[in-house]
């Protein structure tokens, strides 16, 4: 009975190695990028390239590969060994590995009857019956050789103190806008910064110019 039951042991370990899956786009690699990389890479969106479906990811394979195993994609400069946060776009080590094997199988797109639905980019609100709704001016951006950082002043009409419980910002272009920071004023500064300058809002970086800025609220692509 004893050796029998060896026996039996070892083949099952033997028949777990002959049988470990390759990864494949449509099980494996396409929930990964679908969950973690195109609300950023999708048509219209502030990447530079789309990875929605398979050949727009095998297209890209080897660059996706170098951008996970070094961390620098999906973006996240929080150091998670000094402290975690709710919401971390963090690839695990085993999804890391899962592109990585991935890509040196060359890149099998597996049985796309079982890949996720196609993601589709964001254009409508989720905030779907907002109190109060604001809108900046119409602005085109001119700019191709560096960033330009703009100031929008939305009068809010607001008398009194109101508690904000959600906020919502809405691009008109995903494409262009990098990030966008809402700041709460009640001097006349930035109106009048505004003013001043013969476009719609002003040129300004890292803030409004005024001291009594608060910021409230901050959106960014992803």
């Amino acid at each position: 009975m004893k050796l029998k039951l060896s026996a039996f042991c070892f083949s099952l370990a033997f028949v777990g190695i002959v049988n470990t899956q390759t990864p494949n786009w449509a099980e494996h690699v396409a929930p990964i990028l679908y969950n973690n990389c195109t609300s950023c890479h999708i048509q219209g969106g502030i990447a530079p390239f789309n990875l929605v479906g398979y050949t727009s990811a095998k297209n890209y394979s080897n660059s996706i590969k170098s951008s996970t195993t070094n961390r620098n994609m999906p973006p996240w400069p929080a150091d998670p060994k000094y402290k975690r946060y709710a919401h971390e776009r963090l690839l695990s080590n085993e999804e890391i590995k899962t592109i990585s094997d991935w890509v040196d199988a060359g890149s099998p797109m597996g049985d796309v009857n079982k890949a996720p639905a196609d993601p589709i980019a964001k254009t409508e609100t989720s905030i779907i019956s907002p109190d109060l709704r604001l809108k900046m001016p119409n602005y085109a951006v001119n700019t191709s050789a560096k960033d330009e950082y703009r100031c929008f002043v939305l009068p809010t009409g607001l008398s009194a103190e109101k508690f904000l419980t959600e906020i919502e910002i809405v691009p008109g272009n995903f494409s262009v806008v990098h990030h966008v920071l809402v700041f709460h004023d009640t001097s006349n500064i930035p109106a009048s910064l505004d003013l001043a300058d013969p476009n719609p809002g002003y040129l300004g970086f890292g803030g409004t110019g005024s001291s009594s800025s608060k910021l409230i609220g901050v959106w960014v692509p992803g």
